[in-house]
């Protein structure tokens, strides 16, 4: 549940919502059909932005791809599982969701690797495919999210 809408439920127990209290029930979820069809728009796109952003990544770092088994694969999984995690932690509004659910521990895993510069550009180039991929104002509300891939993760 959006995190916005549980948090006025759970202040709620026990009496009626307010009047401002049911307005901003009603906002969050006029907001959720935009937010549903944005996601929609990055499933029926996600195999172009990925593969888009992988082979960026690999034509700026070649050594990169040469010198890991299975690095196409691996990338893939990442990138596909932050950009999947940011359609839905967009749609619930709640960026919580998106850092515990994926990035708390992705980081811990590329840290220990020692990606470093290029975990810093993958999710970079994420943003920027993204905002190929999809309508300027749908790529900056997904974006938002993926924003905060590239901070915890860089």
């Amino acid at each position: 549940m959006n995190r916005a809408i549980h948090d006025i439920m759970k202040s709620a127990e026990g009496r009626y919502l307010t009047a401002d209290e049911g307005k901003k029930v009603i906002e969050n979820a006029r907001h959720y059909e935009h937010l549903l069809a944005i996601a929609r728009t990055v499933e029926q796109r996600e195999g172009e932005i990925i593969k888009q952003c992988i082979e960026r990544v690999f034509q700026k770092f070649p050594k990169f791809h040469a010198e890991r088994p299975n690095a196409y694969e691996k990338a893939e999984r990442d990138i596909t599982m932050v950009l999947r995690y940011s359609a839905l932690a967009m749609v619930n509004r709640d960026p919580e969701l998106l850092r515990e659910k994926v990035l708390y521990w992705l980081r811990t895993i590329l840290k220990a690797l020692e990606f470093g510069e290029v975990t810093k550009y993958t999710y970079e180039t994420l943003q920027d495919c993204v905002a190929k991929a999809l309508p300027p104002a749908d790529a900056e509300e997904l974006n938002k999210y993926v924003k905060i891939a590239v901070e915890v993760l860089a």
